[in-house]
């Protein structure tokens, strides 16, 4: 009897079709089992309650998945037109992806519901405040300060953390939200204003004007809302009111003793109203908490200098510069300072290496003249008059010394001549 051997190329066929077989059936499977997980998701989206999607919308923002979370606080809108705590998220929403009119328009219908809103009011001060930064990037800031006699560009703080309007708006690439038509007309249904009507208003009106009533509206109906009185202090401060700025500082730094920024506009509302001893305790605090900046430097310095101690302006001047060697404005100081001192070496010594930075600088010309004078090197220092009058022939300070120059070198120094200059009674 023959043996007979398994036929296996036969067997691997069968393996490889039904392998096919399965992967075909996959296949036309797959699509339907998604087409119903879809219309199931959607089934179980649509039972969401208003809430249950204002929740889901909050957890996307805490997981930065902003688009989904725009998507379930527009189906929490939709479920519930008069659920203002979507409306408020929403805007806040906006608020960070930049979108400031539009957040500004979900804050201003919050507020027409819900006078008594202090968190919509400190919001829309916030789009507002950023609103104005926008006109003064486009060159109008005279359109965001006009109407308010009060109000002036926004002045320098302290370089610690950011303004209000630059916490606002979050540099977040990753935002970047559509905004439809639909959103918009439901925003301002059944209201006096379009939506195109109000986000126009809000580039016309005076921002800092509107952002300062929204925070008094604000801490009105909020007490304790630290966030708003900063943000009022910030305004303030910026208008050139020091005094009502520290009145809205002293509160904040009671409840929150470790805001270093509101420490920072504090110590330079002290200084402004030149009250130095009350602007040094702020500034030492910083330093003590580890915030050495250059403005701290700077201002701390300014200080000392004011008061008299001079070695300690020089630290002061001399820890600036560390930070930022080639800043004209700490050299200057530090080179009065040095003359203060009568270190008129170290003096002339910032002084050139500020010419270095800005030739042109007429003062600067004109007080290495006047160091030059103190070390009676006088060809030196009438050479430096007389840049500092030819870059300006009204540099009164400049005329008069090299006058002085010329009457010594005439009195003491008889027919000697200094370079360019003739010792008779006639200018060179």
């Amino acid at each position: 009897m023959a043996e007979t051997t398994p036929n296996r190329p036969r067997s691997k066929t069968r393996i490889l079709w039904l392998a096919l077989s399965i992967l075909l059936i996959l296949a036309l499977i797959f699509p339907i089992v998604q087409t119903i997980a879809y219309l199931t998701s959607q089934e179980a989206n649509a039972a969401l309650s208003p809430q249950e999607h204002l929740e889901a919308g909050l957890q996307y923002i805490e997981s930065e998945e902003y688009n989904l979370a725009l998507f379930e606080l527009n189906q929490a809108i939709d479920g519930d037109p008069d659920y203002l705590d979507a409306y408020f998220e929403r805007g806040k929403l906006y608020q960070m992806a930049g979108e400031a009119g539009i957040a500004n328009a979900h804050f201003t219908i919050i507020i027409r519901r819900n006078p008594n809103h202090a968190q919509a009011y400190y919001y829309r001060a916030l789009t507002y405040l950023a609103l104005g930064d926008l006109l003064e990037q486009a060159n109008q800031a005279e359109d965001a300060t006009i109407q308010f006699d009060m109000l002036i560009e926004p002045g320098p703080l302290l370089n610690i953390g950011s303004t209000p309007a630059q916490a606002a708006v979050l540099p977040i690439e990753e935002i970047n939200l559509d905004v439809d038509e639909d959103t918009l007309a439901s925003l301002t249904e059944g209201d006096e204003q379009s939506y195109t009507d109000l986000y126009n208003e809000n580039e016309i009106v005076n921002p800092y004007q509107r952002a300062l009533e929204d925070l008094s509206q604000a801490i009105e109906h909020q007490a304790g809302y630290t966030e708003a009185q900063f943000t009022r202090a910030y305004l303030l401060f910026s208008a050139g009111s020091f005094s009502q700025a520290i009145d809205d500082l002293n509160p904040v730094i009671v409840a929150t003793p470790d805001d270093i920024t509101a420490y920072a506009l504090r110590g330079q509302a002290y200084y402004q109203l030149e009250r130095y001893a009350a602007a040094l305790e702020d500034l030492n605090y910083l330093v003590d908490q580890g915030e050495v900046s250059l403005d701290v430097y700077f201002y701390r310095g300014s200080c000392y200098f004011v008061l008299e101690k001079y070695e300690l302006a020089l630290q002061d001047w001399t820890a600036a510069l560390a930070l930022e060697p080639d800043n004209a404005t700490i050299l200057a100081n530090r080179a009065i300072t040095y003359q203060q001192m009568t270190a008129f070496e170290d003096a002339l010594v910032d002084y050139l290496a500020i010419l270095e930075l800005v030739p042109d600088a007429t003062s600067i010309h004109k007080n290495v003249g006047d160091i030059y004078f103190q070390l009676e090197n006088y060809p030196a220092a009438v050479d430096a008059y007389s840049q500092a009058i030819a870059l300006d022939p009204l540099q009164t300070n400049a005329l008069f010394n090299r006058g002085i120059v010329y009457s010594l070198v005439s009195a003491n120094l008889g027919t000697t001549k200094l370079p360019g200059v003739h010792t008779g009674s006639h200018e060179p």
